[in-house]
Order: structure tokens, then sequence, then C-alpha cells
């Protein structure tokens, strides 16, 4: 697809850098579609695309204008960003709170059975609904294909989490408002530090709970991700009114990731 459909590279394609491109994009032909109606807008190199659209969010957020999309051989009606946002639109306030949290986390396995199974009595109001309710807004999820659960190798095993598309994770995130970005935000800092805290016992095997630890640590780096390139994208002015406020519970996550 880059190949043909970007006649400024025809000649001079780095493999390398379009791997990268397409990795960066999950492989998804939509995505690709979209880095190209970029590259040929931009006249930039493959290289210079990776460098300045790091990020799949960088790639939907600049890529909202459809007349980019069109070409001889693949004429998209909406761009990618378009078809998410209207998936994401129908989700009903509960699942869609479900799955602004699971686009904090790491999105390959997210041990949604775990996490939401127990919470704290003191968690806020809306959290404590998820947990109530976490199997029909799981199913909720899955049926409009915005997730896809996961399960044991055992063939009797019931559901254990769920993974995410990247490109979606992102959209999601674009999505939210900053009221929004916070209690999400929050939800995944609470949840995690919850189940690393549930296992945390001066009195437990230390090699067992570093291996139960280990299962977390995915989704202390992605929330530590998420607040990094959240704060980098604000400018000196958006920071004093938009900057996420760092819950206790994020610094507890790191406490005990570091320990």
């Amino acid at each position: 697809m880059l190949k043909s459909q970007v006649p400024h590279l025809a000649d001079s394609l780095d493999d390398a850098e379009a791997v990268k491109a397409v990795k960066k994009l999950d492989c998804l032909p939509l995505g690709v579609q979209l880095a190209i109606g970029i590259l040929n807008e931009a006249k930039c190199s493959l290289e210079e695309f990776n460098e300045q659209w790091s990020t799949p969010r960088d790639v939907l957020e600049d890529g909202e204008d459809t007349s980019r999309l069109h070409s001889r051989s693949a004429p998209y009606p909406a761009s990618l960003g378009q078809v998410y946002k209207t998936s994401i639109s129908s989700v009903a306030a509960g699942p869609k709170l479900m799955l602004q949290i699971f686009s904090i986390l790491d999105p390959d396995n997210i041990q949604e059975s775990k996490l939401f199974a127990q919470v704290s009595d003191s968690a806020p109001a809306e959290i404590r609904e998820l947990s109530r309710y976490r199997l029909k807004y799981r199913r909720d999820l899955t049926v409009k294909g915005l997730v896809s659960s996961r399960t044991s190798d055992d063939a009797h095993a019931t559901t254990t989490g769920v993974s995410m598309h990247r490109l979606l994770q992102a959209a999601v995130q674009s999505d939210m408002k900053a009221q929004n970005l916070q209690m999400a935000f929050n939800g995944a800092a609470l949840l995690v530090s919850f189940q690393m805290m549930h296992l945390w016992d001066p009195n437990s095997n230390w090699v067992k709970v570093g291996q139960l630890f280990t299962e977390f640590l995915p989704h202390v780096q992605a929330i530590h991700t998420f607040y990094y390139e959240y704060t980098k994208t604000l400018s000196s002015g958006q920071a004093q009114q938009h900057q996420l406020r760092v819950p206790i519970e994020f610094i507890k996550v790191l406490h005990r990731a570091a320990s």
C-alpha cells in the first residue's frame, strides 16, 4: 500500500521505517491508509513521519480530514478516527467508563476478572458500580467489538480478561474530556493499586509475591506512560487548567512496583 499510494516514496522507500510505521498502526489497513494520507499531504519521509507522528493517537487526531483518505484504490468514506468515535459514542455510561479505564491500562492483557472482582468499600461509587456490573458491561463492550475476551488454556475455564486494540485505545483516550480523563486515570490507578496492595504481605513468600506482582507491572508502566505522554502534550498555558491530578493510588502503585 505504501509503495503504490505514496508517489514521492516509490523509489526511496525505507523498508525498516515502513515496517515501523505499519506496526505502529497494528497493521490495520484503515490505519495504514490514514498514514498514507498524511504522508502524501506532508510530503515527508517515513523517518520524519515516524518521528513527528510518533504515536497512534498522533495519527488518529491528525487524520480527521477525510479528504486525505481518498485515492483511486481506497476511497474510504470516513476516517478511522470517525469510525471509532461513532462506536464509542454508542456505548452507555457504565460500559463507557469501563472502556475508558481499560484504555489507560496495558491493552494486551487486562485482567478484568481480577481488577474488578474485589474493590475496596472506600472506592468511589462509580468504581463500585463497575465491580457490581462488570460481567454485563464487559459483555456490552465485547458484543460491540470494542474489546475481545481472553481465556486460559483450560477449555473449561471462564473468561480471565480482555484485550483491546492499540488504535482503539488511542481513540478512546483522544475522545475523553478532561473530567473523564481524570476519572479514568484515577480508576486505573485505584484498581491496580488495590490488587498490588492486596497481595502485599510481609509474612508471605517474597518469591511468590514477586511473581504475582509481575502480572500487574505492565499496567503500572502503561499508567505512567499515559501520564507522561498526556503531560507532554500540554502547553504552558494549558498545564495549570488541564493538568491531571496524581491520585495517591498512583503513588502507591509506583512505590510497590519499585519494591
